[in-house]
């Protein structure tokens, strides 16, 4: 359909679905395997999220302050915060960890610009790490299991790993950043920033297999993954769409605009599309 508003919609095998919307706004959502799902809105605010096996996760708000959030195993976990100021966080076991701040006053283990760190690791685990340069950095890790980190500067940021499983991540700047996950599965993701009010993005993973994402903007998008089958995408914006995958079989989508097209598939074999904008299909 080649107009404006674009859309197309593909389920490959009783499973994986994929939805284009391609306007001003695209919108691409694909479930693969009924655990991983991704939801892309392509606009000045893009975001990315990806549900890979019921554990892992990975949310990017792509803008002028990007964030990428990924837990791997329910313990590992990665943000990354690409600005001016960018940092990122890995923990690898629920034991060790390791924090790389990279722009202009970059630190990790080894640290590659004129301003130098000392790391200190007291007894196998407990660590602390201060980097003093006017951008100066505190690690601290206490029992192999808590972890705060906290850069004072104009870019302030503190991380806090309590139990191996829960970690928050502060950063408190003009644009700042929470994170929290609470215990290996749900994640709650907040930036507030010049676009705070319009640009609140809320992710929650339940149970290894729900997720909520939402943005809240001019174009807001909401996608839930109840069970692993049924999947709801929703992306208001006066070209909204909606996309329901009930049983690994039945699929509907609606685009509503000029444009509107309406897609069901209902048992992996029957298919109607219908759409309705004076050039009818």
């Amino acid at each position: 359909m080649l107009y404006g508003y674009s859309q197309s919609t593909t389920m490959v095998d009783g499973y994986s679905q994929s939805t284009t919307m391609v306007e001003g706004y695209s919108q691409s959502t694909t479930m693969v395997d009924g655990y991983s799902q991704s939801t892309t809105m392509v606009d000045g605010y893009s975001q990315s999220t990806t549900m890979v096996d019921g554990y892992s996760q990975s949310t990017t708000m792509v803008d002028g302050y990007s964030q990428s959030t990924t837990m791997v195993d329910g313990y590992s976990q990665s943000t990354t915060m690409v600005d001016g100021y960018s940092q990122l966080t890995t923990m690898v076991d629920g034991y060790s960890q390791s924090t790389t701040m990279v722009d202009g006053y970059s630190q990790s283990t080894t640290m590659v610009d004129g301003y130098s760190q000392s790391t200190t690791m007291v007894d196998g685990y407990s660590q602390l790490t201060t980097m003093v340069d006017g951008y100066s950095q505190s690690t601290t890790m206490v029992d192999g299991h808590s972890q705060s980190t906290t850069m004072v500067d104009g870019y302030s940021q503190s991380t806090t790993m309590l139990d191996g499983y829960s970690q928050s991540t502060t950063m408190v700047d003009g644009y700042s950043q929470l994170t929290t996950m609470v215990d290996g599965y749900s994640q709650s993701t907040t930036m507030v920033d010049g676009y705070s009010l319009s640009t609140t993005m809320s992710t929650t993973m339940v149970d290894g297999y729900s997720q909520s994402t939402t943005m809240v903007e001019g174009y807001s998008q909401s996608t839930t993954m109840v069970d692993g089958y049924s999947q709801s995408t929703t992306m208001v914006d006066g070209y909204s769409q909606s996309t329901n995958m009930v049983d690994g079989y039945s699929q509907s989508t609606t685009m509503v605009d000029g444009y509107s097209q309406s897609t069901t598939m209902v048992d992996g074999y029957s298919q109607s599309t219908t759409m309705v904008d004076g050039y009818s299909q």
